[in-house]
């Protein structure tokens, strides 16, 4: 009985060791991968470069005169357009000099027409014989005197009115009020500040261009903007300026895009842009999906399928489209496959059994 045992035992003991040993011969069993082949495209030759959105003007408005504040209904925030009233300073003593001088200037018009057409009457009687030349004279000097007093008071008449004008304050072009410097009964000096304006029917965009990429550029070209605030919205805008002057520290030349921001003002001051320029002729691409690319350390590396077996590549990748990305370094050709899912745990060589991408499972 217990030779029987042991007989069966060790049979038991030979099958198992087959069964590892022929195990251990075919290796692990291959693991399930999606791929996805390598394409290739035409791509636009391009800068990128981010910036800050500028407003196309901002100033400050300064009151002309002295004066205590009468009105300024016009909150921060507010439009406002060319022309329109953005405060008064109280104007009642200017008002009432005003007529005054309206008055006087009446009176003096009056008296000048008068001795005008005195000097008109004397000079006839004068050319008839009827008066003697000191008399046309004294009319002469008469109608000097009423013109120049005439031409004086209508000097003060258009200062009192000027000065009353200046009372006055309007914005200087059509923007946003961004700042409040001043607020109803408040006294403001001459030349004080009454408030910020910022235009923003258009902005720029203010980038720097590496020295290495500056000629490759002219006024002109077209540009693309981007913001986070508006994810998927694209701007277009023309490079306006390129400033001939480098940052020391950086080698880099400040560039102004200018986009057309009138119609819905989305663009503000001080958001931050990302800036794409093309230039030049397209040239062809190889991209592969964005998925693709596996980190392992300070490597970018992708899995190429070689029938049941996949083989580990090092590669550099450039810009992305979309759920693709650029390959700008790497021994790819079009029409092959990388591994898209499953590669995280793959080695070089591995055994794959394989599900295209847009493939059902079988």
């Amino acid at each position: 009985m217990r030779q029987r045992n042991f007989l069966w035992g060790a049979a038991v003991v030979v099958t198992l060791t087959a069964t590892l040993t022929r195990a251990l011969a075919q290796g692990p069993p291959p693991v399930p991968v999606e791929v996805a082949p390598v394409v290739e495209r035409t791509v636009e030759r391009e800068i990128r470069a981010v910036g800050t959105v500028e407003a196309n003007l901002y100033t400050t408005v300064s009151a002309e005169v002295e004066g205590a504040v009468a009105r300024f209904d016009l909150r921060e925030g507010d439009r406002v357009e060319k022309g329109e009233v953005l405060a008064r300073l109280r104007r009642t003593d200017l008002e009432i000099a005003l007529k005054e001088a309206k008055a006087n200037l009446r009176e003096k018009e009056a008296l000048f027409t008068r001795a005008e057409h005195d000097y008109r009457r004397f000079k006839g009687l004068f050319e008839e014989g009827a008066i003697s030349a000191s008399e046309l004279d004294r009319a002469a000097a008469s109608a000097d005197a009423a013109k120049a007093l005439k031409e004086s008071v209508e000097e003060a008449f258009r200062k009192i009115a000027d000065e009353l004008r200046r009372t006055t304050v309007v914005t200087p072009f059509s923007g946003y009020i961004v700042k409040k410097h001043i607020e109803l009964g408040q006294w403001v000096d001459e030349g004080g500040k009454v408030a910020d304006l910022v235009d923003i029917d258009t902005v720029y965009v203010l980038i720097p261009v590496n020295e290495r990429d500056i000629g490759k550029i002219r006024k002109g070209d077209i540009a693309t903007v981007t913001v986070d605030t508006y994810p998927g919205r694209i701007f277009k805008g023309q490079i306006a300026y390129i400033i001939p002057q480098a940052d020391v520290s950086s080698r880099n030349f400040p560039v102004k895009i200018r986009v057309d921001n009138a119609r819905e003002h989305l663009l503000k001051g001080g958001m931050f842009a990302r800036v794409s320029i093309q230039y030049g002729k397209p040239r062809r691409g190889l991209f592969i999906p964005k998925d693709a690319v596996v980190l392992r350390g300070k490597d970018r590396v992708v899995f190429v399928l070689d029938t049941s077996q996949v083989h580990l590549l090092r590669i550099e990748t450039g810009q992305a489209r979309e759920e693709m990305v650029e390959v700008v370094k790497g021994d790819l050709k079009p029409g092959q496959e990388v591994v898209v899912a499953g590669n995280e745990i793959l080695r070089d060589g591995a055994q794959v059994k394989v599900r295209r991408k847009g493939e059902k499972t079988r």
